[in-house]
Parts: structure tokens; C-alpha cells; sequence
């Protein structure tokens, strides 16, 4: 015959058997992800490391763009007073598209202090991007008859600014969240935000 005591005792048995079967494998799953990232995160940080963004020092004379409707332009470095922030842009980018309200937001504080253009990685759905988001700066492309290995455009958002006289001085990849933001905040002594 079953006492009272092993009546009441079984679900809590049960119920402690359950917990730590459900500890053993959260505790598996954490493992497993630990692992996972250590081989992803030295491929990571090399990546965005390894010459994304400029030496520092290095100088433009000129930028080769082209505009959304395939004309030439010519951005020179030199004869304009005002530091240049260049934002590399993609129109299908979704971070892109979420730090839409914070670069406005930049552009619009800095105003008549620095001139600020945005350079996008493709010229594919441009011309609607810019007509969809209207920018408070211009974009272009890079015109493909020339190689400038100081700006790449291989990372969307990316925020790059040189002196009047073309000098990289600072950048800053990705869109403006958590320290990037702060970052950003900071070094232009502006107010940026909070994230819908």
C-alpha cells in the first residue's frame, strides 16, 4: 500500500527530474552556441577589422562618383572649408534603412558644419531608394572606371569623415545602436534618437 508521504513526494520527484533535465540542456545549448561563436568571432572581427576602414591619415584628392541617373561627378577635397562625412549606404540594406531617422537626425544637427554625402554599394533601385527616402544629402555611386581603395563599400551602414583637405580622421561601421550611437553622440557633440 502507498503512505501519504510517497503520494506527495512522486510530483515533486517527477518535478525535479523535469528541472534538471531542462538545466542539462540549457546548459548543452549554451555550450554549443560558446563554441559556434568562438569560430565565428575571430572570422568576424578580422573581417570588419582587416582594411575596412581607412588608415588613418590617409588622403583623398577626389572622389569619382556617379549619380543616380549615371552622370559623372566629381567631389574634390581641398577646395571646400567644411570636413566631409561620407555615409555608405545600400538601398536594400535593412540596417540601412533602420538608421534612417538617426542620420537624419546627424545630418540636420551638423549643418553648415560639415558637408555630408552618401555614397551607395550599387546602383540597382538607386534612383527609387532616393525618391522613396528623400535624403537631406546627396548619393551617389562609385564610378567603376576607377578604384579607390580608401573608401570600400562593402559594409552598410558606415559612417566615414576626412578633414576639408581629404584626410581620413574617423569611422565608424554599422548602424547607430548601443555604443556606435554613443560613439557617434559624442564625437559630434549632438543628441541622436532613441530607437523605435
Amino acid at each position: 500500500m502507498i503512505s501519504e508521504q510517497t503520494k506527495v513526494n512522486t510530483p515533486d520527484r517527477l518535478l525535479l527530474i523535469v528541472l534538471g533535465l531542462s538545466l542539462l540542456a540549457n546548459i548543452g545549448q549554451y555550450v554549443l552556441r560558446l563554441r559556434a561563436r568562438q569560430a565565428v568571432l575571430p572570422y568576424t572581427v578580422n573581417r570588419y577589422e582587416r582594411n575596412l576602414l581607412p588608415q588613418p591619415g590617409a588622403t583623398l584628392a577626389s572622389l569619382h562618383l556617379l549619380n543616380a541617373d549615371g552622370s559623372k561627378t566629381e567631389l574634390q577635397f581641398g577646395s571646400n572649408e567644411l570636413p566631409t562625412i561620407v555615409y555608405v549606404l545600400s538601398p536594400t540594406c535593412k540596417w540601412c534603412q533602420r538608421n534612417l531617422q538617426m542620420i537624419d537626425a546627424l545630418v540636420t544637427q551638423l549643418h553648415g558644419r560639415y558637408r555630408v554625402i552618401g555614397i551607395s554599394n550599387t546602383p540597382i533601385g538607386l534612383q527609387d531608394y532616393i525618391h522613396k527616402i528623400s535624403p537631406p544629402f546627396p548619393i551617389y555611386y562609385p564610378d567603376p572606371n576607377y578604384t579607390n581603395a580608401t573608401i570600400t563599400t562593402d559594409i552598410t551602414p558606415r559612417t566615414l569623415l576626412f578633414s576639408s583637405s581629404g584626410s581620413f580622421i574617423q569611422g565608424w561601421n554599422g548602424a547607430y545602436i548601443n555604443q556606435t550611437k554613443s560613439d557617434i553622440a559624442m564625437f559630434f557633440k549632438v543628441s541622436l534618437p532613441n530607437d523605435k
